[in-house]
Formats: C-alpha cells, structure tokens, sequence
C-alpha cells in the first residue's frame, strides 16, 4: 500500500466519522429546536390566559372605581339634605374595611381619607 492509497483511506475514515458527527450534532439540534419552540408555544398560551384576566380585572377595578366614587359622592349630598354626616362615617367604614382587608385599592383610599 502506498502512502497516497494510506492518505486516501485515513481521509475517507476521517470523512466519515465527521459525517457521523455532524448527523448526530444536527439531530440534537432538531429535537432541542422542537422542544424549545413547543415550550414557547404553551408559554405564549398561558401569557394569552393571563392578558384575558388582566383585562377583565382591570374592566372590573373601573366599574368598582365608578360604583365607589358614585356611593361616596351620593352620600356627599345626602349627608346635606338629612343633616347626618353620612360622607364620613360611610368614608370611614369603607377606609377601616379596606385597612382591615389589606385591599388592592389603598392607595386610591388613602388620597380620600386624607382630605
């Protein structure tokens, strides 16, 4: 045998075994890629569930907002009109309620109780 025939049969070893190698990095590579990207499509459908809440939290602390500010500003005139200070005893009950609970509205309370 020859060296060229030697060289020949060293490099088709070589070539092969790199072939085997690279197979099997790109295989890895294919089943992590599909794992990775099936991780990130249940993520971004629980960040969708999530939004959908958010939403529906953030419609229900307005209407709550409203509905409070309506309350406060009713008893506001009616305290006037019955000559019983309405305003404040039903501001503080709301504010000693809302202390109690360890609400999520404090700081929207605190503004109105210190006025």
């Amino acid at each position: 045998m020859t060296n060229e025939e030697m060289l020949a049969a060293m490099q088709q070893m070589i070539d092969q075994r790199f072939s085997n190698m690279q197979q099997s990095i790109e295989t890895k590579f294919a089943e992590e890629h599909k794992a990775t990207s099936e991780g990130f499509t249940s993520m971004e459908q629980r960040l969708d569930k999530l939004e959908t809440k958010v939403d529906i939290i953030q419609e229900n602390v307005a209407i709550t907002r409203n509905a409070t500010n309506t309350l406060l500003d009713w008893a506001e005139k009616a305290q006037i009109e019955v000559k019983i200070p309405l305003y404040n005893q039903l501001h503080k009950k709301i504010w000693a309620d809302a202390s109690r609970r360890k609400c999520f509205f404090m700081p929207f309370l605190r503004k109105y109780h210190e006025t």
